[in-house]
């Protein structure tokens, strides 16, 4: 495997990763299960990992003058972003 593909590999299940905590928490709020928020501490704080990674990413990648990698972390990092606080918001999960 080569190294660029394994760092696209990397990037992508670094931003799917806070995903799978929220769908578990979105089903337990949907079918009225309680338990305690800790699958929603969980997916916030993968959250804010995977924003900080590619984040940083975005910098190194700028700074290097990649301006075609730049501009896919960036649609990546922001639709990542609008997608979850889309659900956040849809099933109303922190309020």
């Amino acid at each position: 495997m080569k190294k660029s593909t394994l760092y696209s590999v990397i990037r992508i299940v670094i931003a799917i990763a806070p995903f799978i905590p929220l769908s578990i928490a979105i089903y337990n709020r949907k079918y009225d299960h309680w338990i305690p928020p800790v699958i929603e501490l969980l997916a916030l704080g993968l959250f804010i990992i995977s924003i900080l990674y590619l984040l940083t990413e975005l910098l190194i990648m700028s700074s290097k003058g990649l301006k075609g990698k730049v501009k896919n972390n960036f649609m990546l990092l922001m639709a990542s972003t609008l997608v979850f606080s889309v659900l956040v918001f849809t099933f109303n999960l922190w309020t």
